[in-house]
């Protein structure tokens, strides 16, 4: 750390935190459960892998479970990943629609990330419960 600030050390900390996903195609749904630290980056190597999971097992629709996952992004990343990561990745013939399951305690964030998802027209909803969110990806 020696040329390091320590906010600088804190912010490559954030960036090395490791993620685990689970995958899984159930249906024509892939089932993803994501464990871990959440942070911008993490998110935008995860929203990556599960792009690639969706082409692989030829599916178009995906449930992701990050309900496992600790901390939590600021207003401004989560703009950040829906204009920014969400815009490289957006491709309709690959992932068409996606369900997110988290924690109720999220509900203020999530609800501000799927506002911004819908005005750029991405099918992107948040759900507490798993079985509303297949629901949702099912209608």
């Amino acid at each position: 750390m020696a040329n390091r600030s320590v906010k600088e050390e804190i912010q490559q900390q954030r960036i090395d935190v490791p993620f685990k996903l689970t995958i899984e195609k159930q249906q024509d749904v892939l089932h993803v459960k994501v464990e871990g630290q959440r942070n911008y980056k993490s998110l935008v190597k995860i929203t990556e892998q599960i792009v690639e999971a969706c082409q692989e097992n030829n599916t178009f629709q995906a449930l992701v479970d990050v309900r496992a996952m600790g901390g939590k992004l600021t207003i401004w990343e989560s703009f950040k990943l829906v204009t920014s990561c969400f815009a490289k990745v957006k491709d309709w013939r690959v992932l068409r629609k996606a369900a997110i399951v988290d924690r109720a305690d999220a509900r203020p964030r999530y609800k501000f990330m799927e506002t911004a998802a819908d005005n750029r027209g991405y099918n992107l909803r948040f759900f507490e419960d798993t079985a509303d969110a297949l629901s949702w990806l099912t209608l």
